[in-house]
């Protein structure tokens, strides 16, 4: 297979049996990925999955850090090391081992999150990428939303204050407010190598809460930062698109 579009994935693995529950997924990317980045949770003894790592995806990158900012701080570090090799490619892939053990709903969830990944998906995918300019991140469908409250001009979500600095900070002006609960989906690689290499991702990294950290009683840095993601493509001018 010809691979006409260059295409990165990021993969965030925190369990120790992560990687081989992912595997069957990963499979289907092999014939049209370019590179493989891996963040491992480095409270975990890794070696036996570094070593399958590199025995189904020869080549890939692998990285190992402590539980910060959950996928979250995982994907800013696996963008700070995608900008720092240079990784121009056209799309970039988001997956994480999700489980959601606090819920009775997480299989499904992940279930779902992961469709972006199969193979009816990904051509419809950079078809739309292809023939749609104005689309910068694909994703799930479902998971697609947003908390935003027009009339009180505030977000219906425990993380209000946080997101509310983050968007003086980083001066954002638009209006839209969507994002990707779940955190998996594809983007166009320029628009996060355009944002990040003026915000450093490391230091957005650090603000982030450490261990399993949860937004039922109050908000984090965290879990604002999984609705900040998607306001970057937004921001940069382009949209979201459910599949």
């Amino acid at each position: 297979m010809v691979k006409s579009n260059s295409i990165s994935v990021l993969v965030h693995i925190f369990y120790s049996d992560g990687f081989a529950e992912l595997l069957p997924e990963l499979k289907n990317l092999g014939k049209i990925t370019n590179q493989f980045y891996f963040n491992l949770c480095s409270s975990n003894e890794n070696q036996e999955t570094i070593s399958a790592i590199l025995s189904f995806f020869p080549g890939s990158i692998i990285i190992q850090t402590p539980n910060k900012g959950k996928d979250i701080g995982a994907k800013l570090a696996l963008i700070d090391l995608q900008i720092r090799l240079n990784d121009n490619s056209d799309f970039s892939i988001f997956l994480h081992d999700k489980r959601s053990p606090h819920t009775s709903t997480g299989k499904v969830w992940r279930e779902k999150l992961l469709k972006i990944i199969q193979p009816d998906h990904t051509h419809q995918i950079i078809n739309i990428f292809e023939t749609k300019k104005s689309v910068g991140l694909i994703s799930a469908k479902e998971f697609i939303t947003s908390e935003y409250d027009e009339g009180k001009k505030t977000f219906r979500c425990t993380s209000n204050s946080q997101l509310k600095t983050l968007i003086e900070k980083f001066g954002f002006q638009s209006r839209k407010f969507e994002f990707v609960g779940g955190t998996m989906f594809w983007v166009r690689t320029k628009i996060y190598n355009d944002f990040f290499s003026a915000v450093s991702p490391l230091q957005m990294r650090a603000t982030l809460e450490e261990g399993n950290i949860m937004d039922f009683a109050q908000g984090s840095q965290t879990h604002a930062w999984e609705r900040i993601l998607s306001w970057i493509v937004l921001n940069k001018g382009f949209t979201i698109k459910g599949i």
